[in-house]
C-alpha cells in the first residue's frame, strides 16, 4: 500500500504549511469557528471538525482512496480515553462542503492510553486491509 507521505510526514506538514501561506487571508480555522449546537455530552468530535485546516493524510489502496479521521472524547470532566479511528473511501462525486463524497469504509476503537485497537468494524473493505491501512 502507498501513502501519501511516500517522503515523509515531515514533508508533507511543510507543504501544507506552505500551501496555507500562499493562500491570501486564510487563517487557521479551529474548533471556535464551528457549529456546535448539535453536540450532545457524550458524542465523539472529529479530528477534522475541530480542526478543519490540517493536514489530511490519504491512503491508496487497490486503486481506491481513502481518508481517516479520527473521533475524540471531548466530554468535560470524562477521564475516558476513548477514540475511534475512521478510513473513508473518496468517491470523487462533488460536495458543496468538502469538494469530494466519502463513505466510511471501515473503522475501529482505540485506547489512547496504550495505543490498543479494538471493535474492528470493516464496511466496505475487507478486516486486512483496514488493519493495513492502521499499520501504514
Amino acid at each position: 500500500m502507498d501513502r501519501d507521505a511516500a517522503a515523509g510526514g515531515g514533508l508533507l506538514d511543510a507543504l501544507h504549511d506552505l500551501w496555507c501561506g500562499a493562500k491570501q487571508g486564510l487563517r487557521a480555522l479551529s474548533w471556535q469557528d464551528q457549529d456546535w449546537t448539535g453536540w450532545v455530552s457524550g458524542d465523539l468530535v472529529s479530528w477534522v471538525m475541530a480542526f478543519p485546516t490540517a493536514r489530511q493524510d490519504r491512503y491508496l489502496l487497490n486503486g481506491r482512496t481513502f481518508v481517516s479521521d479520527e473521533m475524540y472524547c471531548v466530554t468535560p470532566a470524562c477521564t475516558c480515553l476513548d477514540a475511534r479511528i475512521i478510513f473513508l473511501e473518496v468517491l470523487g462525486a462533488p460536495d458543496t462542503e468538502t469538494g469530494e463524497r466519502w463513505i466510511e469504509a471501515g473503522s475501529f476503537a482505540i485506547d489512547v492510553g496504550d495505543c490498543r485497537a479494538s471493535d474492528w468494524q470493516a464496511e466496505r473493505v475487507s478486516l486486512a486491509e483496514l488493519r493495513g491501512m492502521w499499520s501504514a
